[in-house]
């Protein structure tokens, strides 16, 4: 049995795995493409992201081996020689549930040691990726501003490094286009290392506009020089790859351990309370009206200290109210700042009770699976990977909308973050529970031949009946 599951096993492991990262990494194609980032920096991005999708990749890797296997089993008449001889199913399944358990152990051990270190690598390379520039790409006929403060006019490029009738703006005094080169034909040469391009520039001429000082009296405001070969260097430093701290992206949920999400969940308890205690100070210090009404600052006065304005003659009654009205302005303010706090601080707390929880619902997904797929295998009896294949992408799906959807009610405040996330193993439990019983007790739930002559003798009777 472990013979049979494991090559199975471990090619559709690694086609799902390939077929994640894929899909996850089409996301950022934008930030991570046409930036000249190469190709250990796209391999890297593949390594981290491999990890972290691991544990998605073994649920779906273990229902399609494990149903693949029963199913051929089933198709080739072992499983009922199998039982003939007395066995039962549990004890068939008994060497497929050890090595899923040990898969199970090696997900959780992912989740809580190696996925936080890989999320903190993968999300601050791709942070660092996204800030970086485009890769430098001088086109013709086009004024290319990719180099910061210059900007280049080319009407041909020949052999990749020959530029003709080039035009060059600097503008790195900031004050316009005061110096501009032109030339008949210029070189290029990028040297990486030294993150520099060197132009040089062949029979042209320079013009520079020179600025007038206060008080002085200038004759030739323009400048105009001719040169028969003119060498300009050109800093690339902006076009590489510049890695942040990744301190910088520590305190995200994704990177964080189970001892370090206890740790935060415990802290981003506190916030709430903290906040509501300064907003009763804020009321308690604020809420004082001017001093010569002599009104309490309690709250269940100012009812009657709002009916005090009316006995006040008008001259007093304009200052009062405007300061009122102000100290209103304020606390509306204030509140409507508490309020969004709250609602922030409330949001952070939920999104690291999700991934706790998370750590412990996408192990054991991998053995509910199993206890889905091997016994549909039984029943359908279908081997390959064709029919295996589809039936556990379709359970898989619905297990991943159900997983998202908990997640998504949950960070909403609709439901208990626990409750979303462990959503799915409470809705998909009873399902396994039901077709490993089917399959224990040798039902035809899943038999084509059954549901046909079921038909058949259905169709018989309503002819008879007319």
């Amino acid at each position: 049995m472990l013979k049979s599951f494991i090559g199975p096993w471990f090619i559709s492991f690694i086609v799902t795995l390939f077929i994640l990262v894929i899909q996850f990494l089409s996301k950022y194609k934008g930030d991570i493409f046409g930036k000249g980032l190469g190709a250990i920096v796209i391999l890297k991005l593949f390594f981290y992201a491999s990890i972290q999708l691991a544990v998605l990749a073994l649920p779906i890797s273990v229902m399609i081996s494990s149903l693949s296997l029963l199913g051929k089993m089933g198709e080739n008449y072992e499983l009922a020689a199998i039982k003939a001889a007395g066995i039962s199913l549990f004890r068939i399944l008994t060497p497929l549930f050890f090595i899923t358990t040990l898969l199970s152990l090696a997900s959780f051990a992912l989740t809580t040691t190696f996925i936080p270190q890989a999320n903190l690598k993968l999300y601050s390379l791709l942070w660092d990726a996204q800030q970086s520039k485009p890769a430098l790409a001088l086109r013709a006929k086009y004024f290319n501003s990719n180099i910061d403060k210059f900007t280049i006019y080319f009407s041909e490029k020949k052999a990749d490094s020959i530029l003709k009738n080039i035009i060059i703006w600097n503008h790195v005094q900031n004050r316009g286009n005061i110096e501009v080169l032109a030339a008949d034909s210029a070189t290029m040469n990028i040297d990486l290392q030294r993150q520099t391009m060197c132009l040089r520039l062949y029979q042209g001429q320079r013009y520079l506009e020179r600025a007038v000082e206060p008080g002085q009296k200038q004759v030739y405001p323009l400048a105009r020089a001719t040169f028969d070969t003119l060498r300009l260097q050109l800093d690339l430093s902006d076009f590489g790859l510049k890695r942040s701290d990744e301190k910088w992206f520590i305190s995200h949920h994704y990177m964080q351990n189970l001892k370090m999400l206890s740790h935060s969940i415990d802290s981003l308890q506190k916030l709430p309370q903290t906040t509501l205690s300064n907003l009763q100070d804020f009321m308690n210090n604020y809420l004082n009206l001017p001093y010569y009404l002599k009104a309490s600052p309690n709250i269940k006065h100012i009812n009657s200290t709002a009916q005090a304005f009316d006995s006040l003659p008008s001259p007093t009654l304009r200052p009062i109210h405007l300061a009122t009205l102000n100290n209103l302005r304020t606390i509306k303010d204030y509140l409507i700042f508490i309020q969004t706090s709250l609602q922030e601080q409330t949001t952070n707390l939920r999104k690291y009770q999700i991934e706790y929880h998370l750590k412990f619902t996408l192990p054991l997904a991998c053995i509910l699976l199993l206890f889905i797929g091997a016994p549909l295998g039984a029943i359908i009896r279908k081997g390959g990977l064709g029919v295996p294949t589809i039936v556990s992408i379709l359970f898989f799906v619905i297990f991943y909308a159900l997983m998202s959807q908990g997640r998504k009610l949950a960070r909403e405040g609709v439901i208990e973050p626990w409750l979303g996330v462990w959503m799915p193993i409470f809705i998909m439990l009873p399902m396994a529970l039901y077709v490993t019983y089917q399959s224990a007790t040798d039902s035809r739930l899943l038999d084509l031949d059954s549901w046909r002559y079921l038909g058949q003798k259905f169709w018989k009777q309503e002819n008879n009946k007319t």
